[in-house]
């Protein structure tokens, strides 16, 4: 929510600028694009930026997916009998505690919410 939130920002920004597109398509700017071969625009100088955020995003995500498959599939499997395909009490243990976890985060993601 926070990348979302940052380009949200680099958004507003872009179309706070845009009245700048103005200036950089003037004569003077298009023989400098001209002779060095570049674009120069609002949008072309927020797009790396806005980029960088999309795949930071992304990455994030699956770092998450990554974490949550480690925590719901992988941990469990360690603790699994292969012959009787039997769950240790362990993985019960986990399982629990993970839940426990989730409701507070949920009941702290609301207290935050409605303290902002």
């Amino acid at each position: 929510s926070y990348i979302d939130t940052l380009i949200e920002f680099l958004n507003t920004a872009e179309k706070k600028c845009m009245f700048l597109n103005s200036v950089l398509n003037s004569k003077p700017a298009e023989i400098i694009e001209h002779i060095t071969s570049t674009d120069i625009s609002v949008e072309s100088i927020f797009a790396p930026a806005k980029e960088f955020l999309m795949n930071l995003r992304y990455d994030v995500n699956e770092l998450a997916s990554g974490a949550q498959n480690i925590i719901r599939n992988e941990i469990p499997d360690i603790f699994k009998s292969k012959k009787n395909e039997f769950v240790d009490a362990i993985v019960g243990e986990l399982d629990a505690h993970y839940t426990i976890i989730q409701d507070n985060k949920v009941k702290v993601d609301n207290q935050l919410t409605i303290y902002g």
